[in-house]
């Protein structure tokens, strides 16, 4: 699994907001530790995230939590991402070489296929954040 820390900014109805520590490579790290301890928190808006929670456990406001999600649901993702794309190009080049003979029109249907795989993927990925095996869990 990886993890990532999160501080929870607040939660209603099963909703929170939080807010991801980007960088947070080593938790149990010293010099991290010191480090947020003399530091100020600065929270922007880019670093927010809200989510619903599937579990029934509670959290409380300004609890440190960590969410985790499985490498299987990242592998899958960067599949989705990047070989659906490059599916589509070459599948649609191929099919136009074949019966095309203008290198123009083979290019531009490739561009074309690789076009439709981003957007097939995308829907894909709006199908797949439904499910609860892409939702990150809650370690408290």
């Amino acid at each position: 699994m990886v993890k990532v820390q999160a501080t929870v900014l607040t939660y209603n109805n099963r909703m929170a907001t939080l807010y991801i520590h980007h960088n947070t490579v080593c938790v149990q790290c010293t010099m991290l530790a010191y480090l947020r301890k003399n530091s100020i928190l600065i929270i922007d808006s880019k670093h927010i995230h809200t989510m619903r929670l599937q579990d029934t456990q509670t959290v409380l406001v300004k609890q440190n939590v960590q969410l985790a999600i499985r490498e299987r649901t990242i592998l899958i993702t960067a599949f989705l991402v990047y070989i659906t794309p490059l599916m589509g190009l070459f599948m649609f080049g191929g099919l136009c070489q074949k019966f095309c003979h203008s290198e123009i029109i083979i290019v531009l249907t490739a561009f074309l296929g690789g076009a439709l795989g981003v957007l097939l993927a995308k829907k894909i990925a709006c199908t797949l954040t439904v499910l609860e095996s892409f939702q990150p869990i809650i370690i408290c």
